[in-house]
Order: C-alpha cells, then sequence, then structure tokens
C-alpha cells in the first residue's frame, strides 16, 4: 500500500493519546507525519517552538514544551509456532523496558520532573498508572511490544481521557471507575465501566465510533425484533471533548468464545437472518462499486482492470437482489456468549443498510475457516468458497434454507465475489489487516488467486458452450 494511501487508515499505535495527552493541549510539534495529520484533524495546531506537547524520540526531545512524550514500539514477532513467538516476545519486550528507562533519563535531563509510563499489547489489558495490570495473562502477553513515556513540569493537570471519563460520568452517574481499559483496532480506546462501556478516540479514529453509533442508531431505528435489539449495545450518551470523540454505551453480558460451537452457530443463524429482513433503504450495488474502487486503487493496473470485469459480471447477476442491513464483520471475535448461548454483538462500524443476503454469515464461515489454516483472505474464498458449493457448508445451507434463498450457480458465484470485495476493502481500512510484503504480496495473495478462480471457471463455461453449440449443429 502506497504511503499517502496508509495515511488514510486508522493506526491502532496512536490510541495512547487519549490517555497520555493533557485535556487542555491544543499545540504540538512532532517529525511523525502520520500522527501529525491525525493530530491536526482533531483540531490540534502544529508549532516548531514551545507547543504545549512534543512527541518524538528520547534523543529528539528539546524540552521546551510542557509535556513531552516519546512513543517506543518494538516489532512483534513472527512464526508459525505460538512457542517460537512467546520465545521471541522476551527480547523485545526486554528491549521495550530499556527503551522506557532511556526515555526517562533523557526527560529529566531536560528538566521534566515528573513521569509516567503506559504499555500495551494488542487485545490485553493496558498497564497505565492507576489501573489494576491483568492476573494471569498469559506468558507471551507479560513483555509487551509497545509503550510510552510521558514527561513534564505539571502532570497534575487532567488527560484527555480522564475528562472524558468525567463527561461520562455526568452523562450517566451510574458510571464507575474502569477496571479495564484496551486499545481496539483503529486506535480506539475501549474502556469497561462495569455496567457500560466508554470509547474514546483522538483524530481519524473517531470515525468508527461515529459509524458505529451511526449504523445502531439507524438499526434500531427500523424496529427490530425483540430478541434482536436485546442483543446489540444501546447509546447512552455521546460528545466531543477537546480533541477526543467518545460514546457510552449500555454493557451486554457474555464474553468471546474462544471458538463457534454449534449451539452458538445457531443462534447467529436465527440472529442473521433477522437482521436480514430488517428494511434496507441502502444499496448494494453502490456498496460492491465502492469497494472495486477501493481495491482497484491498491493493485496493478492490469490486476485493477481484471477486478473491474469481475465485478461487472457479480453486479449484472446480482441486479435483482434486494439489498439488506448488515453487521458487516461477523466473526466470533465480535459475538459474545453466556451460558452457551448467544448474548450480544459488538463492533457494527462496518454495518449498514447496503449489504447483500449471504455477506455476513459468509464471513462467519470463512472466519473460521481462515482461524484454522492461517490463510490469506483471497486464497481462502478461492479455495474454500469458489472451488466448492456452497450447499456442502451446513451453515451457508442452513441460512439460505432459512432465508429462502435459492441461488443459481451463477448467483452464487457472484455473491462470493461481492463479499470478497466488501471483505478486502473493509481490510483496507484496518490497520490490523495484515500487509506484510508490500503491495505485491498483498495483490498476489489476495487478489490474484480469487481472479484465477473466476477466469479459469469462465474458460470452462465458454469450453462448454462451444462444445455444446458443435454437438447440436452436427
Amino acid at each position: 500500500m502506497s504511503d499517502s494511501a496508509a495515511l488514510l487508515v486508522p493506526n491502532p499505535r496512536y490510541a495512547w493519546l487519549a490517555l497520555a495527552l493533557p485535556a487542555e493541549a491544543r499545540s504540538f510539534r512532532t517529525d511523525d507525519s502520520e500522527l501529525a495529520a491525525m493530530l491536526g484533524e482533531a483540531g490540534a495546531k502544529p508549532t516548531a517552538s514551545k507547543p504545549d506537547v512534543e512527541i518524538a524520540a528520547a534523543n529528539r526531545l528539546r524540552g521546551d514544551a510542557e509535556t513531552a512524550v516519546v512513543p517506543i514500539y518494538r516489532s512483534r514477532p513472527r512464526g508459525r509456532s505460538r512457542a517460537g513467538r512467546a520465545a521471541g516476545r522476551v527480547p523485545g519486550g526486554v528491549g521495550l523496558s530499556l527503551g522506557i528507562w532511556r526515555a526517562q533519563r533523557a526527560a529529566r535531563r531536560l528538566g521534566y520532573t515528573a513521569s509516567f509510563t503506559i504499555t500495551w499489547e494488542r487485545s490485553m489489558p493496558v498497564v497505565a498508572p492507576g489501573f489494576p495490570k491483568a492476573e494471569g495473562s498469559p506468558l507471551a502477553h507479560r513483555f509487551p511490544m509497545n509503550g510510552i513515556v510521558v514527561a513534564g513540569r505539571d502532570l497534575e493537570q487532567p488527560t484527555i481521557f480522564e475528562r472524558v471519563l468525567r463527561a461520562a460520568t455526568n452523562a450517566n452517574h451510574q458510571v464507575s471507575r474502569p477496571s479495564e481499559i484496551v486499545f481496539g483496532s483503529s486506535g480506539v480506546v475501549v474502556a469497561n465501566l462495569g455496567e457500560a462501556v466508554l470509547r474514546v478516540a483522538v483524530g481519524r479514529p473517531s470515525a468508527r465510533i461515529v459509524a458505529q453509533r451511526d449504523v445502531i442508531a439507524e438499526l434500531l431505528a427500523e424496529d427490530p425484533t425483540a430478541e434482536l435489539s436485546a442483543k446489540i449495545p444501546k447509546l447512552i450518551a455521546d460528545s466531543r471533548e477537546g480533541l477526543a470523540t467518545w460514546t457510552l454505551e449500555h454493557r451486554l453480558s457474555g464474553t468471546h468464545p474462544a471458538q463457534l460451537g454449534d449451539t452458538v452457530a445457531d443462534d447467529s443463524l436465527v440472529f442473521l437472518v433477522e437482521l436480514g429482513r430488517i428494511r434496507a433503504p441502502g444499496s448494494a450495488r453502490e456498496r460492491i462499486q465502492a469497494a472495486v474502487e477501493a481495491v482497484g486503487r491498491e493493485c496493478s493496473d492490469d490486476v485493477a482492470g481484471r477486478v473491474a470485469r469481475a465485478a461487472t459480471d457479480a453486479l449484472d447477476e446480482l441486479a435483482d437482489l434486494p439489498s439488506c442491513f448488515t453487521h458487516g464483520d461477523f466473526w466470533h471475535g465480535n459475538l459474545l456468549v453466556e451460558n452457551d448461548r448467544l448474548s450480544g454483538v459488538i463492533d457494527w462500524s462496518a454495518g449498514g443498510p447496503d449489504g447483500f443476503p449471504m455477506l455476513d454469515v459468509l464471513h462467519l464461515h470463512l472466519s473460521s475457516i481462515r482461524q484454522e489454516t492461517g490463510q490469506p483472505l483471497g486464497l481462502a474464498v478461492a479455495e474454500h468458497l469458489l472451488s466448492e458449493s456452497l450447499a456442502d457448508s451446513t451453515l451457508l445451507r442452513a441460512y439460505s434454507r432459512l432465508r429462502g434463498l435459492k441461488l443459481t450457480d451463477a448467483e452464487q458465484s457472484a455473491v462470493i465475489v461481492g463479499y470478497w470485495l466488501d471483505a478486502l476493502a473493509r481490510d483496507l481500512r484496518d490497520p490490523d489487516a495484515p500487509r506484510d510484503g508490500g503491495q505485491g504480496s498483498w495483490e498476489r495473495q489476495n487478489v490474484v488467486p480469487v481472479l484465477r478462480a473466476l477466469e479459469s471457471e469462465r474458460r470452462r463455461q465458454e469450453r462448454s458452450a462451444a462444445h455444446r453449440a458443435t454437438a447440436g449443429s452436427s
């Protein structure tokens, strides 16, 4: 992905902004162009001298700001075996500790008299002053790869997060002190407040919060069934506070399932069938066309043209397929389970009334396969959707029966193409989606395998048609 395109994607490594920046800070200095863009979008102003906050590596601090922030990121260990990744995390964690020590020393030399540290690992609770450290965490996550040192001459003033927490408390007197804070996808801070969930973001990640709020509001306005509504988070309050956008919603009960059991799968089907029956004023055609444009921008000219042709064929087949309300990222990581039953569905930022039948259930089906195989999206689509009949999947067959869908082979292929394009476009907006190896590697793994499968099937059909025409004329 190009550098310019990368700036369009919220980056989870900057989630710390809400917990580190003073609530009153409005000017900054940083040599990180992506971070500067995010702060600018939030309303902060860049300045070359005497900023409210300077953000830089320890050896680049100047000491002319009221607050200094030193981000320290270590590369996550890679490898196929869990033991290998865990072992590789130990030296990274040691390196992070050394980086924190150096940053604290540099800050003291510049006259910053107080400091605090925040460390985190994706999907694990943030370790920060005032928040309890999670007990019994996996060995691999006891050595986090990310941290920041915040230093200042006056650290008594509240941070953005503390100011937001106060505003949320005023909006709902039931709010308690966070028992856990996690940095979610795209840089959103997610805080567990007991009966409520607080989401906070600075800059571009705010779009995820706003999208979820708007999708849920639109869905609930359509008067869903009581059973469906009970599994959707309800908004309590939302606002802006300085540089941050925040929402407060009721917390649904349950925990994330490690895998999709039969009972939860059945409950999920019922949920998706009911969701798909809600009136959907959006346009699935426009959604797919937007996905084609997003994917095409990331591909070479030749491959982009092939993607456009595949999409045109699919849209022709799906011309009569109605739009429906979808979640957009329906997989077990966004499900909550209590007593072995589906109790909630979270993260609606990719949803809306412009989906198409089977989008969510295809994603649920393929996500389970990808969890087992580790395959990239395109290769999994080619090998497990296009090369097999959807009727071979118990999950997909049950969904089709409950929705009353009777798709021809051509329509089935077109639905898969629509799902593939939609999922690729979502991944391009998701900073957690792996794109190791650059644009060419991403294209080879996620685009080319599907195009080859589609083009191979098209040639097979053309040969078959030519054979029938020859046989008929003889």
